[in-house]
């Protein structure tokens, strides 16, 4: 069944008031292994990346965020994303050898044919108790076709796979912020967070998707593009 917009609100609005409860007493969860050369946690993502503008008005948003908790991970422009579908989370020792991604791009290929370009606004953070949230809204029905076209020709595919075994991904959302450190300021955080309750940071419109190879933070350096698809006009 489709999510409507005030579906999608009430998810980031519940998010942020559980994290908001807990920055108040001082409490996040640390990433212990945020910077541990050692992870091997790796999956494979099918993923899209804001426009420019969207990711310069983020970047403002970063900047005011490490005034005030200096020291936390902030996601760098090239690794800004919306996850489409995980289709192998990422899990230790995970490697591409263990698939064949011609296979896989295939499957992707099959569900994106009737999928056109489309526009996601990003509107308002949120938060979870390790992370602090762009808030992404579908502004048509385009990215919720494909998640469903994905499921149904992965699932009977018979490849690896293990989509939406985490969660249902019903938004659009980009982590910006991940906590590696307890919060030295944590009222001026929950303060930030309301300032930018309903901050615009504008509209991409979506043309190409992305399959990679991903460890759990999507670093650049470490999650390698697959296969690219432009999306049918």
């Amino acid at each position: 069944m489709k999510t409507t917009r005030e579906q999608i609100t009430q998810r980031y609005n519940d998010l942020l008031d559980d994290a908001s409860r807990g920055f108040k007493k001082g409490l996040c969860d640390v990433d212990a292994l945020l910077d541990d050369s050692t992870d091997t946690r790796r999956g494979v993502t099918l993923l899209f990346r804001p426009d420019l503008e969207v990711k310069k008005q983020i970047k403002l948003f970063l900047s005011e965020f490490d005034k005030i908790e200096s020291g936390q991970y902030l996601y760098p422009e090239s690794d800004i994303h919306v996850t489409i579908s995980s289709i192998i989370s990422a899990h230790e020792n995970f490697s591409l050898d263990q698939i064949k991604p011609e296979q896989y791009v295939s499957v992707i290929k099959q569900s994106l044919n009737e999928i056109k370009p489309f526009k996601i606004e990003f509107t308002g953070v949120t938060a979870s108790p390790s992370s602090i949230i762009i808030q992404g809204y579908p502004l048509d029905d385009q990215l919720w076709s494909l998640r469903e076209q994905l499921k149904i020709n992965f699932y009977a595919s018979g490849l690896l796979q293990n989509i939406d075994s985490r969660y249902s991904l019903i938004t659009a959302h980009s982590t910006v912020v991940r906590f590696r450190k307890k919060l030295a300021r944590p009222k001026k955080v929950v303060d930030l967070l309301q300032k930018y309750r309903k901050y615009n940071f504008g509209i991409s419109h979506i043309k190409k998707v992305e399959f990679v190879l991903n460890d759990w933070y999507q670093k650049e350096e470490l999650s390698p593009t697959i296969s690219s698809f432009k999306l049918n006009s």
